[in-house]
């Protein structure tokens, strides 16, 4: 069986959440704008600053589902629904025609390398913690 995928717009209060600004793929809608709405704190990709922007300004963001589809198809889905978006609003932040994962091994071992530097610091919180709760 292969994983859904959902293709999604954000939309925002700015303009009635009439207008798609970005357009993603993800398996969980409600994750993922928190992720978008975080990272914009971390990125300074085109839709990270507009995500910025909104919420400096005190717009809510939102989400709709525009299309449900399946992991293989997903990449393809999501570029047909960036291109198709652009016709609505030539504003659309997407930096990509689609599929930005593309690197997504390389990327994931960025990550993955970052996340093993900071294993130290994160045992040593660790048995911080343990020694409190053996404490009580």
């Amino acid at each position: 069986m292969s994983k859904v995928v959902f293709i999604y717009a954000v939309v925002s209060e700015r303009d009635g959440y009439t207008l798609p600004w970005y357009v993603g793929q993800t398996v969980d809608v409600d994750v993922r704008l928190y992720d978008l709405v975080r990272e914009c704190e971390e990125n300074e990709t085109e839709q990270a600053l507009w995500t910025h922007g909104e919420k400096a300004a005190g717009y809510k963001l939102a989400m709709k589902i525009i299309e449900e589809t399946v992991k293989d198809s997903a990449d393809e889905r999501e570029a047909y629904w960036i291109a198709r978006m652009r016709g609505v609003n030539p504003e659309l932040k997407n930096s990509t025609k689609g599929n930005a994962h593309t690197n997504r091994e390389e990327y994931l071992l960025k990550k993955q390398s970052e996340q093993r530097e900071r294993m130290p610091a994160d045992a040593a919180w660790l048995a911080q913690v343990l020694t409190t709760e053996q404490r009580r």
